[in-house]
């Protein structure tokens, strides 16, 4: 099968997108405001990753008061594996996962990508260079034949991959895996005589969980939520612009504390997809760091306060020692009124979710 369309960019490949990538506007103003030199020439995918650390490790440096990542001594740097993440921030999550292995000597996985992202010629080509693969967001048959057969063969060839665990990032703090993604890792092995439970063994699942303390995007991702509900009509429709405008906002603005944690490979021969799936959400959503915004995100939930300015700074009032309290309070007061339940949710449901498996966990805040 020809995968020339959908694979990452070889180091001639590279070096041919490279003016395009440098001349771009939009790379330069971030380069400019992260202090990065732009190099004359990048003649291979080595050198344009050794650029992706620089520029990722200027993100963190800018935009966060931490980044924590626990979780390498699971994996043995000399074999490969099939990471499926959560998927909160369409740049970083992947990203976060290549700089650590960078600076650890280790070689990236390559990352899937939703073409949606890749129609524009520059983010084709800057993702592509940083050993993006083209992941199909329509989802038909052949499209999610392709994907499987991709993944099945780079596995094979001792590769690493990195795939989120549903289609497009979350948008209501909820970390459960699409079973459509499970069954598409099998769907190219349907013809031969390999068992599900072999391939899924054979691809060495490791499930990753990243967290954001607070999400550049969320006032985005309420108002989408709000407008894809009844109460705003279900009439959500993506503005020109807005996945690459969610980029941005993702790379630039305050993310507070990020924690990445690498969990453990999947063990045990794994027979329906129902099983795989649990076993990845448990692990992602127990590894997932809560911080102290969700868990007064969820005292608010569970208290039922109306989430109108006065009722809000009335809340502050009597947490007022809590600063916590009064940062979330803030954001949600930056938030259109009729969004702020689904921004709420948003950040109260990891708790929730978490508590399932570790009560305990749970404070007020």
């Amino acid at each position: 099968m020809d995968f020339d369309s959908m694979r990452p960019f070889n180091d001639e490949e590279v070096a041919q997108h490279w003016q395009l990538i440098a001349q771009h506007p939009s790379f330069k103003v971030a380069c400019l405001s992260l202090g990065i030199s732009i190099p004359e020439t990048i003649d291979s995918v080595a050198s344009f990753q050794a650029l992706a650390k620089e520029v990722v490790g200027h993100i963190l440096e800018r935009s966060t008061r931490s980044f924590s990542y626990t979780g390498l001594d699971n994996l043995v740097e000399c074999e490969s594996y099939l990471f499926v993440s959560n998927h909160r921030d369409i740049f970083l999550d992947s990203a976060l996962l290549g700089y650590i292995f960078l600076k650890h000597g280790w070689a990236t996985p390559q990352m899937a990508v939703g073409d949606n992202l890749l129609k524009d010629p520059f983010v084709n080509a800057l993702m592509r260079s940083n050993k993006c693969f083209a992941v199909s967001r329509s989802g038909g048959g052949k499209s999610l034949y392709a994907l499987s057969s991709y993944i099945a063969q780079r596995r094979s060839a001792g590769h690493s991959i990195w795939i989120a665990q549903k289609g497009g990032r979350s948008k209501d703090g909820h970390d459960f895996t699409d079973l459509k993604l499970i069954k598409m890792l099998y769907l190219s092995q349907l013809r031969g005589k390999k068992s599900f439970a072999d391939h899924i063994r054979e691809l060495r699942i490791v499930p990753v969980s990243v967290s954001y303390e607070w999400d550049p995007c969320d006032l985005m991702k309420a108002k989408e939520l709000y407008l894809r509900s009844p109460e705003g009509g279900s009439n959500y429709a993506k503005a020109p612009g807005e996945d690459i405008e969610s980029m941005k906002k993702g790379i630039t603005e305050p993310k507070g504390k990020i924690a990445l944690v690498i969990g453990t490979p999947l063990e045990g021969m794994l027979e329906t997809p129902e099983l795989v799936a649990a076993k990845i959400d448990k692990q992602i959503i127990t590894n997932y760091r809560l911080r102290p915004c969700n868990r007064v995100a969820l005292h608010l939930l569970e208290s039922q306060l109306a989430l109108d300015n006065n009722s809000l700074n009335a809340y502050a009032a009597v947490h007022d020692g809590t600063s916590s309290c009064k940062a979330f309070v803030r954001r949600l007061q930056s938030c259109t009124l009729e969004h702020r339940p689904f921004l709420l949710r948003m950040y109260a449901n990891p708790v929730i979710n978490q508590r399932r498996y570790a009560p305990q966990s749970v404070s007020q805040p």
